[in-house]
């Protein structure tokens, strides 16, 4: 299963339109595909704001295929690399990742708490950078 984006974020609803029609062709549970577009979402507006800067109407494919108990998610697009795994540096200079500890919400700087919540939700999450694409592999327990 394959949808097809550009860097157009008022595209955004049509991931959690496809994510149902996942999780209906899977069989999950409504808390699990809130799960997969929450996370999935944080990804998706991730490529659209990092991988095309300045650029509009540009690729972004988004696929799924079932392995044993696992749904495993490939976002691809031929952008600038940007590797979502590491520090996300955001607008107001703060960075937050899964090793800001304890802090709560409150305390940690703005930015990258989207990538905490993928790593909730997520059991693995991996970037590499291959023939010019950015290809970024997100997989869920199901």
């Amino acid at each position: 299963m394959t949808v097809h984006f550009t860097n157009n974020i008022t595209e955004v609803p049509r991931l959690g339109e496809w994510i149902a029609g996942v999780g209906q062709t899977y069989g999950l549970s409504e808390d699990k595909v809130f799960q997969l577009n929450l996370a999935l979402e944080e990804a998706l507006v991730n490529c659209m704001q990092y991988a095309y800067p300045n650029k509009t109407n540009m690729p972004i494919d988004l696929s799924c295929r079932k392995e044993d108990n696992h749904l495993i998610f490939l976002l691809e697009d031929e952008g600038q690399p940007f590797d979502p795994t590491k520090e996300q540096r955001s607008e107001d200079k703060g960075t937050r990742t899964k090793d800001n500890g304890n802090m709560s919400v409150e305390e940690m700087p703005l930015g990258g708490l989207g990538i905490l919540l993928m790593h909730e939700y997520a059991q693995s999450i991996h970037y590499r950078r291959q023939d010019g694409h950015n290809l970024l592999t997100i997989t869920f327990d199901i």
